[in-house]
């Protein structure tokens, strides 16, 4: 965490994006929570009074409100992609003018296939983590905190029983992201591996061709191909088991208030 937060602090100079798509963000979040409120309007004063002009009034602000909700989710989605691929290339630009600065004698202690590895795949799930935050952690904390204030003002009790589970949902992530953290810095791990087995195969070809070790090269990079596939699927296993456990909990929070 703290590592992100100094690549953060030195890499977004221009936090415009970001802003702009939390600003969005916060809309969208807005008109999701305003459609509920104008669908029981549009029922209890429109259709069980039999009040058409009402009716066609609160269908017209619903309307409004689906055109607004979809150019601001347009606009957080492509405002954090912005935000994570500036993020990208100054961070690789920077990256790469340190790795220049390296000597021999460090670059071979790290290894060329890490290398490669921090340059492209760590430098994209930097980017692609300050989008999620934008995205996916953004969004579902102002659903949560608007929902919380709207079943507050409908239903005290119904809100304390919808903060009980919010709170449920934070341990229960909190968890996951404990036991996957460790694994995928073991699937960053066997990528290098790989990487690394790649390039030293690729700058031997010629070689291997003329020894005929092209068996014996192929059966060593199966082994840490494999190695590669088991750590990653031991890593999904998690995450795919994580996504039901929320939706049971999300379950049982509706049952609750019903």
């Amino acid at each position: 965490m703290k590592d992100l937060i100094y690549m953060l602090r030195r890499n977004l100079k221009e936090p415009g994006p970001v802003l702009w798509a939390v600003l969005a963000t916060a809309i969208q979040c807005g008109m999701e929570l305003l459609l509920p409120r104008l669908m029981a309007d549009a029922v209890n004063t429109g259709v069980m009074a039999g009040n058409l002009e009402r009716l066609v009034r609160e269908g017209r602000s619903m309307f409004l409100a689906c055109i607004v909700m979809s150019l601001s989710g347009y606009a957080a989605g492509f405002s954090s992609a912005l935000a994570g691929q500036r993020f990208a290339l100054k961070l690789r630009h920077d990256l790469y003018a340190h790795i220049m600065g390296l000597s021999i004698s460090q670059e071979q202690a790290i290894g060329c296939g890490s290398l490669i590895t921090r340059l492209t795949v760590d430098v994209d799930i930097c980017a692609n983590l300050l989008q999620a935050l934008v995205l996916l952690l953004a969004k579902p904390l102002l659903l949560a905190l608007g929902g919380m204030v709207m079943m507050w003002l409908i239903a005290p009790t119904v809100g304390l029983v919808f903060m009980a589970f919010v709170l449920a949902q934070i341990a229960v992530t909190v968890f996951f992201v404990r036991r996957t953290a460790s694994g995928f810095a073991a699937v960053r791990e066997e990528t290098d591996h790989l990487n690394t087995r790649l390039q030293n195969s690729f700058s031997v070809f010629r070689l291997m061709k003329a020894s005929n070790r092209q068996e014996t090269e192929s059966s060593n990079f199966e082994k840490v191909n494999l190695a590669f596939m088991q750590r990653s699927l031991h890593v999904q296993k998690i995450v795919a088991f994580f996504n039901p456990l929320l939706m049971l909990v999300m379950n049982l929070a509706v049952a609750a208030v019903l």
